[in-house]
């Protein structure tokens, strides 16, 4: 019995599929100019529908459902893409952050070295000092995000949410002077 109902599944899918998709498709293209954003967004809606399929198969309004996913998976991804349009690397307000190798000019690692404690002075006036040992720690010692969680005692997304919200404390700061 489970065979048929997933055979019976799989062609009722494929139904909305060739039905839905092309109106998915136009509908997301014409909000979304990226065509892999529109490629996203059309198969989100069709995995929310594979996901809905008892839902849809007794729904008054299917094409409205698709509809309305459909508006919702494009709203999601133009929030998205807003996001990492402001996200702006440190590195652009700071500068480069110098490696310190053997085989660097000893003159140019204290022209560096200079810099370094600049950018410090600024980061220690506006971090408090667990901000400031982390930002150090990933910034300036190329500390990775795991080793950050096993040395601080967190998982490794609360050292990627902390280092986030370090960098836009910065970023604030940098953007007020």
């Amino acid at each position: 019995m489970e065979l048929c109902t997933k055979k019976s599944d799989q062609q009722f899918y494929k139904e909305l599929y060739d039905k839905y998709s092309p109106f998915v498709y136009r509908f997301c293209r014409g909000y979304l100019v990226d065509l892999e954003d529109t490629q996203d967004c059309l198969q989100n809606v069709f995995l929310c529908a594979w996901n809905k399929l008892d839902t849809l198969r007794t729904h008054a309004n299917v094409g409205g459902w698709f509809a309305l996913t459909a508006k919702h998976m494009v709203y999601h991804i133009l929030r998205k893409r807003k996001r990492e349009e402001r996200v702006i690397p440190l590195e652009t307000y700071l500068g480069p952050i110098p490696s310190f190798r053997g085989d660097e000019d000893v003159w140019a690692i204290a022209k560096e070295q200079d810099i370094v404690e600049q950018r410090e002075e600024i980061l220690q006036n506006i971090l408090t000092e667990e901000e400031m040992r982390i930002f150090s720690d990933y910034y300036f010692d190329n500390v990775s995000i795991e080793e950050l969680s096993k040395k601080y005692k967190v998982s490794a997304s609360t050292v990627y949410v902390r280092l986030h919200r370090i960098k836009i404390k910065v970023l604030r700061y940098i953007h007020d002077e």
